[in-house]
């Protein structure tokens, strides 16, 4: 039933064992985007009580400090390490680490009236949690891109992203839930339920591993990658990035969604903060990953791999920044918007991303494997929090100037660039399309 139901909206896979793969890759998806979206609204919820949610920006800007530390320690094992699913594994198993050290500290220090200790607290957890999002999920994209090719992974990475909002809309719908049912006064229990899901996913990375023909999880037309250790080096990612069309294209997809949406997503927190607190601010924030993740698996099953089908790459991919830009113009021409109308176009940015997701990391699979493992961790970490770096910096401007003036200078800033990156998406999305289909390496 599940495969008749998988050909009708996906697509037929070209033979048992790759449906096998998708479906084992999409379950692990599955539980990463859960995971993902259940810390999001921890971290938050964490930061506001033990910090103050004006701070969010301050914090992402720190943030980006720690992750171009943790870029530089993941390119030194990536080419120390030939063996990605033990780099994989080691990433999920160090988080398990930092959940458990996350879910005592919470607990011990929740009362604590020393400002010191509480700003440790909030801005660990902040970081920590923040981190899990870019190294494991762009992991998971890196290995997933370099083992696929372009006609399974067609069908295949929608599927992935199906799971990933079935994910995404249940398991952050319920774990908060678990909490306020049991009237705890802290998120501790949040965090164990948390380890153990991580747990769980790391053991679906060792069924996926141990279940799927090797011939499969070898990366795609490389011939003895056993012997070779990826050589690209952080360095040579910038000098690519800003030396090539088609990879500046892409980096500037990454710069420039995630700081439109950090503007849209802090109008939202302000607001939600102002409504609730603690285990039911988290509820609630989780309400809204559930949310977005529910809206973007119904867009993948109906909309999103038909406008593939039929249309093509190149359609597809636009359709984020056309989304986004679209809600971003509410938010900032519309000033007095509620609450939750608020909420609706942060699930409308954020699910448009998530739907279409798995067409523009298609925009990958033409590129050599260097580029593969290093030029797109380099996007999905550190281009991720520059952008995200470059929204909070806009947001630090609503604590100096008056509301409609920081909204104006947001609308001045981002609404040409969103404009750009329309126009270098559908670049991409054309020039990606073309190498897919002739089976050429684009770089």
């Amino acid at each position: 039933m599940l495969k008749r139901f998988i050909s009708k909206f996906f697509g037929e896979f070209g033979s048992s064992e790759e449906y096998s793969k998708y479906l084992r890759a999409s379950i692990i998806f599955a539980f990463l985007i859960g995971i993902y979206w259940t810390l999001r609204p921890l971290k938050d919820s964490i930061f506001i009580q033990f910090v103050d949610v004006h701070m969010i920006p301050f914090a992402k800007t720190f943030s980006l400090i720690f992750m171009g530390t943790g870029v530089l320690i993941y390119n030194f094992i990536l080419k120390k390490c030939v063996d990605k699913s033990k780099i994989f594994r080691g990433i999920l198993s160090f988080y398990t680490v930092v959940i458990a050290v996350l879910a005592v500290v919470t607990y011990i220090f929740n009362d604590t009236h020393s400002q010191i200790l509480a700003y440790a607290v909030g801005y660990f957890s902040y970081f920590f949690i923040e981190s899990f999002g870019s190294f494991c999920i762009a992991f998971f994209w890196n290995i997933m891109t370099d083992i696929c090719e372009g006609h399974s992974a067609k069908i295949g990475f929608h599927l992935i992203y199906f799971f990933g909002q079935i994910g995404g809309a249940i398991i952050p719908f319920f774990v908060p839930r678990i909490t306020t049912m049991l009237k705890c006064e802290t998120n501790t229990l949040t965090f164990v339920t948390v380890e153990g899901l991580i747990i769980f996913t790391i053991y679906r990375v060792n069924a996926f591993y141990a279940k799927t023909p090797s011939y499969l999880v070898r990366p795609v037309n490389k011939e003895n990658i056993s012997q070779k250790k990826p050589s690209f080096k952080l360095k040579d990612a910038f000098k690519l990035i800003f030396s090539n069309k088609y990879i500046s294209s892409l980096f500037f997809y990454e710069l420039i969604m995630s700081a439109v949406i950090v503007v849209i997503d802090f109008n939202f927190k302000i607001l939600a903060a102002k409504n609730f607190s603690g285990p039911q601010l988290t509820q609630f924030l989780g309400t809204m990953g559930a949310t977005t993740n529910l809206t973007a698996g119904i867009l993948l099953l109906g909309i999103s791999s038909k406008i593939q089908k039929y249309l093509g790459l190149t359609a597809s991919v636009v359709m984020t920044p056309m989304l986004v830009t679209l809600a971003f113009a509410a938010c900032v021409f519309i000033p007095s918007l509620s609450l939750y109308i608020l909420f609706g176009l942060v699930v409308v940015a954020k699910s448009s991303n998530y739907a279409f997701r798995g067409a523009f990391k298609q925009a990958y699979i033409p590129t050599s494997e260097n580029v593969h493992f290093t030029l797109q961790a380099t996007n999905d970490i550190f281009t991720s929090r520059s952008s995200k770096e470059l929204g909070s910096i806009t947001n630090m401007l609503s604590a100096v100037v008056s509301y409609s003036k920081y909204l104006a200078i947001s609308a001045a800033i981002y609404l040409p660039l969103c404009a750009v990156w329309i126009g270098s998406t559908i670049f991409v999305g054309r020039r990606a399309e073309k190498a897919i289909k002739n089976k050429e390496t684009i770089i």
